[in-house]
């Protein structure tokens, strides 16, 4: 089975930790939180269900537009971020 989420890949932030009101509150920030449910909602929509407690393989490819503002001469570095899932 392939799916294509149409998404581009971003690194995730950290959660967010404030005081409000004399409580502590931690929440995700706005830009994660928004790419986690696109990512959520595109595989709902293939209906994609696992049975729980079997082991699935997962291979992701990311594909990357390099920036206008690289020479061409130079080869982008291939990094391993953490991607928001």
């Amino acid at each position: 089975m392939k799916i294509n989420i149409p998404v581009e890949p971003k690194g995730k932030q950290r959660a967010r930790v404030v005081t409000r009101g004399g409580k502590v509150i931690s929440y995700t920030p706005g830009q994660t939180a928004m790419t986690e449910s696109m990512i959520r909602a595109h595989i709902q929509r293939e209906n994609v269900y696992y049975d729980k407690g079997i082991p699935i393989h997962l291979k992701i490819i990311f594909y990357l537009v390099s920036p206008k503002s690289c020479p061409k001469k130079r080869t982008l570095p291939v990094t391993r971020p953490t991607w928001t899932i």
